[in-house]
Order: C-alpha cells, then sequence, then structure tokens
C-alpha cells in the first residue's frame, strides 16, 4: 500500500447505486487544485482541515458556523482537525493534531477565539501523538514509540487517567460515545478495529479479501462502524464505505473507480447523523469534503 497511502493523505465523486438504496453524497468542500480533509460536524460547527497554495503545502486547521465565514485555528505547525467539541469537560473546543519539527502534538483550541487552549498533563510527551479525537468526557490518540510500535491511549478528563487500548501498530479514527475505531496495516493488508469503552471488549471487521484492504473507520455513538474497502496496492480501484452493525456488513457507498476514499468521520447536523469523508482524485492527489445522511 505504499503508493496509495501517500495518495490518502479528491475530484468530483459519482456515487453508483448499491445492491439495496442509491446514496447520492452532497459536495461540502472541494476546491480546484486545493485538499480539503478531515471534516468534522456537530451541530451548527464545522471544522476542517486544507492546505495551501504555496510550496511546500503546509495544512491548516479551520472551523465555522452554519453559513459563516472560516476561521483559522490559530496554532503553528501543520494542522489536523479532530473533532469540534460540543459537550462535556472540553466543550466549545476544538482538537487538532499539530506536527512541526519535534513531530506531533494534541493540542486544543477555543471555538470562538481560535486561541490555543492548553491540554491536559501527560497527553503530549516527547514521543509523537497523533489522531487526537474527543466525544464527551474522553480523548482517544496515538503514540509512537520509534518506528516499531504506535498504540492507541484513551483519556479521562474527569478522572484524568490513561489507559492504553491497542498495542502494536495501530491508528485511532474516531472515539464516539462509548466506542472507539482505530485500523491497523501490515505489509499485505489492513483492518479495522472497534473498542467498547464500557465493556473493554474489541471487534474486528471481516477481513478484506486477498490483495484488499479495511482502513479509514468511523464509529457511530450506536457502535455502528463505517470504513473504507479498496484495493491494497492501487489507488481508487472498486472502492466503496462499508458498514457493520452487530456482525451485519452492508455497502453504504460506492464511487466510480479512480476515485479513493479517506477520514471517515460520523457526525450530526442538528437533525440527522451524518457520515463525513474525503474523496481523492487518484490522478492528482487532491480532496475534497462530502457527506452522506446515516438516517
Amino acid at each position: 500500500m505504499r503508493t496509495k497511502l501517500a495518495l490518502l493523505l479528491t475530484a468530483i465523486l459519482v456515487a453508483l447505486p448499491s445492491a439495496a438504496t442509491a446514496v447520492t453524497p452532497v459536495r461540502v468542500l472541494d476546491s480546484r487544485g486545493a485538499s480539503e480533509l478531515s471534516g468534522t460536524l456537530h451541530g451548527d460547527r464545522f471544522g476542517w482541515t486544507a492546505n495551501s497554495a504555496q510550496r511546500p503545502k503546509t495544512f491548516r486547521g479551520y472551523v465555522s458556523e452554519a453559513g459563516g465565514l472560516a476561521h483559522k485555528i490559530k496554532i503553528a505547525g501543520d494542522l489536523f482537525v479532530g473533532d469540534v467539541i460540543l459537550d462535556g469537560p472540553r466543550a466549545g473546543q476544538v482538537v487538532v493534531t499539530a506536527n512541526d519539527l519535534r513531530g506531533g502534538d494534541i493540542r486544543f483550541a477555543d471555538l470562538l477565539t481560535q486561541e490555543e487552549v492548553a491540554a491536559p498533563d501527560g497527553i503530549n510527551t516527547r514521543r509523537r501523538e497523533t489522531g487526537g479525537t474527543v466525544s464527551g468526557d474522553y480523548l482517544a490518540f496515538t503514540r509512537y514509540y520509534g518506528n516499531t510500535r504506535r498504540d492507541v491511549l484513551l483519556y479521562q478528563f474527569s478522572t484524568d487517567t490513561l489507559t492504553t487500548i491497542a498495542e502494536g501498530w495501530f491508528f485511532v479514527t474516531q472515539v464516539n460515545g462509548d466506542y472507539v475505531s482505530y485500523t491497523r496495516c501490515t505489509n499485505r493488508t489492513c483492518d479495522v478495529w472497534r473498542y467498547r469503552i464500557s465493556t473493554g471488549t474489541t471487534n474486528r471487521m471481516p477481513r478484506a479479501a486477498r490483495g484488499r484492504a479495511n482502513y479509514y473507520p468511523a464509529v457511530g455513538a450506536d457502535g455502528t462502524v463505517y470504513y473504507v474497502q479498496g484495493d491494497y496496492d492501487d489507488c481508487g480501484r472498486n472502492t466503496k464505505i462499508l458498514r457493520w452493525n452487530a456482525g451485519d456488513v452492508s455497502q453504504a457507498l460506492k464511487v466510480q473507480d479512480g476515485t479513493e476514499l479517506g477520514t471517515l468521520n460520523v457526525g450530526n447536523d442538528g437533525l440527522e447523523d451524518v457520515l463525513l469523508f474525503g474523496e481523492i482524485n487518484c490522478r492528482n492527489g487532491d480532496w475534497g469534503i462530502y457527506r452522506i445522511p446515516l438516517g
């Protein structure tokens, strides 16, 4: 997946009907010649990542209210937006990963001022921390241990406790209510996992067929997992979003060859749950943000 992972970092998406239901994605952001990714939507608050036109390209984080202007998050470094937070101890903030020459850190910014707010002690270390995602009382993130290990950690704000929930070579993607989604790649494939906080139990999604891979998962508050299944080596070959619920797998979306998918996130626009995702133009590597309803 070496070539593909380089591209997975979007073009007009064409949805093809599944055997059950045809879903038409709604364009959220897709600028010509630029990239927008990591969309997160909660109520009337929207957060995302976009690159700059300068060379080398710099990724910045942005937040906005529905119909309002975009505000740049005032934190240095390449920023990748995790979640807009509307409840719990960090309500009124947005969590981001800030990558710089030192590696990566988990940062927070105020939604109103876009200024940095201190992260809890013990979250950021001399190691690299990435993939910050918050739901209510919980923060999940990935901590790197050199080039041989990266673990998924879960922090509870109210108790100031930090728990390792996956050890080895994992990368977290979303915490939502009682659930955490994360993925693991080898030199042959990628697998998707779900962790339930209240019980400490894990579920691995059914493995992809030979030459295929499962990646970029997101999880709903009800425990439903959404993830991309695509070709392990080639960008945009028979790429789709699958839905896993209580052991049953169904297709949520299928896209045209030449289009890849990534950075899934389950959000809510105040009326219904939605799945936001990035779609990638395999020819030029540009990303755009789209959404489908999950009702």
